[in-house]
């Protein structure tokens, strides 16, 4: 129930203009279907970023775009055909081919031909020249592609697991009697959920690249069926949600006594106590340690427990908490929606009992359920429900403030967005426009707005950079800080007055932004980290 407001939340938006803009309509683009919109599912690849937007209530199409209306476009097999890229929810990949360019691979349908295709942005134009059907077989499962040392591996019909070698060849590696289901990369080696029919039922598996071998990992679930005829008859465990955490392999399985958190260490399969029904892992590392922060059954009720991967022990977080969602990591605290005094609203933990509570009672007389959680610019992002804006899109800071960002529907009406990509200095949208549609939307905070890749007479030295660099063309009395950004937006560092050098030699290599903050402009240059 809702007690009052102890918390003050800032419910004015960041800013007096619109930050939120529609970067593409489905509608407008002339799909099958295009009410239904719905933008997710998305990877960056080479300058661009690639997305799937529904066209009906089961498919999707993959649209790529560069951040610009003009820019954004559906991905066709050929332009002079009809044949689009339409898949339930693609499994993507990248990795690089036996000449050394990168490619993107994905699981998808072409004209209801489901298969594995490999695409090469570095070829100019979207014609038959940049893809290649690694394999266009009917029996082909969407969903599952793993990358083992640029080799890919993914599934052909329900029981049959295939490999594309650097030399384009595709090699079956294991063909299972009865079915296969899920496919996970760990330490070099393949992990699946497989059944053998050896009586084990759908189990733990294990593909060793070297050795050619496949080999059950452990029969976990052996409680009888209760089919007394056929006592060797048993239930399959069903590994699935995994997850890597401090060099061992977590995933959840049905013990014969209800699913629970299980860990592969080395060669042995064990089961954590007090992990029933686990599920919404995140990894939380706090004092040295790493911990697994998640939702599990207690005393016949979802609630907060964390798994401390040194020892496997499990421990119960709060007792008032119920029904945690969707746990993120953001500075060093794990973030999520749970049922608590004050409703579904946001709370935080840092693996601890005493430092899990409320972050912001958003509404103060209903639940603002927060979903969507994605860091952005130093902050992270969610759409929230405060009971008098609706559901629009809100932001956490560092400090831990809670925020409105924008009323981009004006008034009670909901835009109700799902952030889900980071790309280019932005934060992409799923948002509403009308009554059922869900479209593309952008927003870029104040902060990343300012960076304007200007011509001036400021010079960065050396660039690219190996550990330090300086630049010159401005006086010491005119700077107030410099900020490193990299290439997504996310901020890295801050110095905050002149320096003879900075350096960047602990951050790994790549492209960077540089902003320079002076009292009456900001200028900003890419810079590149050997």
């Amino acid at each position: 129930m809702k007690t009052k407001l102890l918390i003050t939340v800032l419910f004015l938006p960041f800013f007096g203009f619109t930050q939120i803009s529609l970067l593409f309509d489905s509608n407008e683009a002339g799909g099958l279907n295009p009410a239904q919109g719905n933008p997710d599912n998305a990877i960056v690849f080479g300058s661009d970023l690639y997305f799937t937007s529904s066209d009906t209530n089961t498919s999707s199409r993959i649209y790529r775009t560069d951040g610009t209306m003009s820019g954004t476009e559906l991905v066709r097999y050929a332009p002079s055909t009809t044949q689009n890229f339409v898949t339930l929810k693609p499994s993507w990949s990248i990795y690089t081919d036996a000449n050394g360019d990168l490619q993107l691979a994905f699981t998808s349908h072409r004209e209801l031909t489901v298969g594995v295709y490999q695409y090469n942005k570095l070829v100019t134009g979207l014609d038959d020249s940049n893809f290649d059907e690694v394999n266009n077989a009917s029996s082909v499962t969407l969903g599952e592609l793993e990358n083992i040392n640029d080799r890919l591996y993914f599934l052909v019909s329900q029981s049959s697991v295939s490999r594309l070698n650097l030399s384009g060849t595709v090699a079956n590696i294991k063909s299972f009697t009865n079915s296969v289901t899920k496919l996970f990369a760990f330490n070099n080696m393949l992990y699946m959920t497989a059944d053998d029919g050896d009586d084990a039922g759908n189990e733990l598996y294990v593909y060793d690249p070297v050795t050619n071998a496949t080999y059950l990992v452990a029969d976990i679930n052996q409680v009888l069926t209760g089919d007394f005829s056929n006592p060797n008859q048993t239930f399959g465990s069903d590994p699935d949600d995994f997850i890597e955490a401090n060099g061992k392999l977590y995933f959840t399985a049905d013990t014969g006594f209800g699913r629970k958190l299980c860990v592969l260490n080395g060669v042995t399969v064990s089961v954590i106590s007090s992990t029933d029904e686990a599920e919404g892992m995140e990894i939380l590392i706090s004092g040295g340690i790493t911990y697994l922060i998640l939702s599990a059954d207690v005393n016949g009720s979802k609630r907060l427990v964390r798994v401390n991967t040194t020892d496997d022990t499990a421990t119960l977080l709060s007792t008032n908490l119920l029904n945690p969602k969707e746990m993120t990591g953001f500075n060093g605290f794990i973030y999520f929606s749970a049922e608590g005094n004050d409703g579904i609203e946001l709370y935080r933990t840092a693996g601890t009992t005493g430092s899990t509570g409320i972050v912001s009672n958003i509404n103060a007389s209903g639940d603002s359920n927060p979903t969507g959680f994605l860091e952005y610019d130093n902050a992270l992002y969610f759409g929230a429900n405060n009971g008098v804006v609706g559901n629009e899109l809100w932001s956490v800071d560092t400090s831990n403030t809670v925020a409105l960002v924008e009323d981009f529907i004006v008034g009670p009406g909901s835009f109700s967005p799902q952030p889900f990509a980071v790309f280019n200095n932005k934060l992409y949208l799923n948002g509403m426009k009308g009554a059922l549609e869900r479209e593309l939307y952008i927003y870029q905070s104040q902060t990343l707005s300012n960076i304007n890749y200007d011509i001036t007479n400021i010079e960065i030295f050396p660039n690219p950079v190996e550990n330090s660099f300086f630049f010159n063309g401005i006086h010491k009395d005119e700077l107030i800080d410099v900020s490193i950004f990299d290439i997504n937006g996310k901020h890295l560092k801050t110095y905050q007055k002149l320096q003879e050098h900075f350096s960047i030699e602990a951050f790994p290599s790549g492209v960077y932004v540089v902003k320079i903050q002076t009292f009456n402009r900001s200028y900003s240059r890419k810079i590149i980290k050997n």
